[in-house]
């Protein structure tokens, strides 16, 4: 990674995990307590993380790109998004 942070191991580490979950949904809890729920779009090579959030209805949000450097990352889920499951 191209950038120094003070959890070096841990950025680059998620950095190439992240990368391998492009265009899926995730869910991204800060270490400040805030969670971020949207499409994976970008993970840089800087450490910079772009993420899709959709439009909500409640509380009302339009669609929106946030951008979230990995180092105050504190957790990431994703959600697969394939519906190629289905046997029937």
């Amino acid at each position: 990674m191209a950038t120094k942070c003070k959890h070096e191991y841990f950025c680059y580490g998620l950095y190439r995990e992240l990368k391998e979950y492009e265009d899926y949904v995730v869910t991204i809890r800060t270490r400040s307590g805030d969670l971020i729920q949207g499409v994976l779009d970008d993970c840089t090579k800087y450490g910079i993380v772009k993420i899709y959030q959709q439009d909500t209805l409640s509380p009302f949000m339009e669609e929106q790109l946030t951008f979230i450097r990995i180092d105050d990352i504190e957790s990431c889920s994703v959600t697969d998004v394939d519906d190629d499951d289905d046997d029937d």
